[in-house]
């Protein structure tokens, strides 16, 4: 299984934070903002894995930060991705369990690279939101780089995203939010946008990603608010 960047799909919550500027006379307070979310996948046939993704965000630069789960002993660090003003840790194969994540209180400390450390906290309650099943990838004569995709699975969500990645794991396409009541995507330049082309006979995997926002938060800022994330794969080769 590739590693799941799951950086590349909070990046545009990145940008936002990082164009709030503090002035030299009038500098803000440090703010952070912390998301903890359960991350659903199938690690093998018909067997569902289900591990935590944490990330913080700042609206000025990092020094360190880390997460501990209430009654915990030892703190989980995480890593800067891609720079300063973002840590989190993502799941890596090793981590996901056939077991859901039970409830919990998870504590964040994060020290910024000029100021005082400031805690924060973000409570996680599974929801189980189901696994997107994607049915099947097909081609139409409108040519190789419109492939259509259809699933089953995403109406408990939120929203859904459609990505493609290639075989280092870098996603190379990705749509804006879709409604969680469609079954069918075909991929365009309007919904969403390739960072760089496909190639031919090219190994890929495409991904339905249905989201699930914490309670009482609006879809706008889901961001830094996601409760659960469930991915659907399906591995093509390009034509």
């Amino acid at each position: 299984m590739k590693k799941n960047r799951l950086r590349e799909m909070l990046l545009l919550a990145l940008i936002m934070l990082i164009g709030v500027a503090c002035t030299k006379d009038d500098p803000e307070p440090f703010k952070a903002y912390c998301d903890v979310f359960q991350v659903n996948r199938m690690i093998a046939s018909e067997t569902a894995g289900h591990a935590l993704a944490y990330f913080v965000y700042g609206q000025q630069p990092i020094k360190s930060a880390t997460v501990l789960r209430s009654g915990d002993v030892d703190p989980i660090v995480l890593n800067e991705i891609p720079n300063t003003f973002s840590f989190g840790k993502e799941p890596v194969e090793s981590d996901y369990d056939t077991t859901v994540v039970a409830a919990g209180e998870f504590i964040f400390n994060i020290v910024p690279e000029t100021g005082e450390a400031v805690n924060d906290s973000d409570y996680f309650s599974p929801q189980n939101l189901e696994i997107p099943e994607i049915i099947e990838v097909t081609w139409p004569s409108t040519g190789p780089d419109m492939p259509v995709i259809k699933w089953d699975g995403t109406t408990n969500a939120d929203f859904v995203v459609v990505k493609i990645k290639d075989s280092e794991g870098k996603y190379i396409y990705s749509t804006k939010k879709l409604s969680p009541s469609i079954n069918s995507f075909t991929t365009n330049a309007v919904d969403g946008s390739f960072i760089v082309q496909p190639e031919k006979e090219g190994i890929y995997t495409i991904e339905v990603q249905s989201f699930l926002v914490e309670e009482n938060i609006n879809v706008s800022y889901a961001q830094f608010n996601i409760e659960e994330l469930s991915i659907g794969e399906w591995e093509v080769v390009w034509p």
